[in-house]
């Protein structure tokens, strides 16, 4: 008797994502956005308050950078 494989959930939400804070996303599909699309190819610079926004299936992973000097209030 062969044994089944145990299905995983899908992502039915974004993880919580700092407003404030810059990510470095990896995407996993193209994904629309007002003037174009945002492509899986290339590692994109965005803030959280947007990327909670994005459908989270599109979203590979996403890794919080550190404080940039130029973007001080």
């Amino acid at each position: 008797m062969t044994a089944r494989p145990k299905a995983v959930p899908a992502r039915t939400s974004s993880p919580a994502y700092e407003p404030a804070t810059t990510y470095s996303v990896q995407l996993t599909r193209p994904v629309p956005v007002t003037g174009g699309e945002l492509l899986p190819s290339h590692k994109h610079r965005i803030k959280g308050g947007v990327l909670a926004t994005l459908p989270a299936d599109a979203i590979g992973s996403a890794t919080a950078l550190p404080p940039s000097p130029f973007d001080a209030d």
